[in-house]
């Protein structure tokens, strides 16, 4: 499954130099937990369904949230990652 960041920072071409594909969820979640530095808990991911992508040709995109948490604040199901898949059928390991 690919994914690609969840951000109006950067434009839709830079977001898809920055695909990765995952065959598992356990991949997917060490990938969060490496570049988010600890601070979005993968107990708490969400995805749903945004339909068709047509800029970069996924038939079907996913929004990946999550709860996003600092030293004094949590900021539940903030937008991480999008998706060409639905995460929850990926298999564990």
């Amino acid at each position: 499954m690919k994914f690609r960041p969840a951000t109006s920072m950067i434009s839709i071409d830079e977001a898809m130099k920055q695909v990765e594909e995952f065959k598992t969820m356990k991949e997917l979640k060490e990938f969060i937990k490496e570049n988010y530095l600890g601070t979005v808990d993968v107990n708490t991911l969400k995805c749903v369904s945004r339909g068709e992508d047509k800029r970069i040709g996924w038939k079907e995109t996913y929004l990946i949230t999550a709860d996003f948490k600092t030293e004094r604040e949590c900021y539940p199901d903030s937008a991480i990652l999008f998706s060409d898949g639905d995460i929850f059928k990926l298999p564990e390991e």
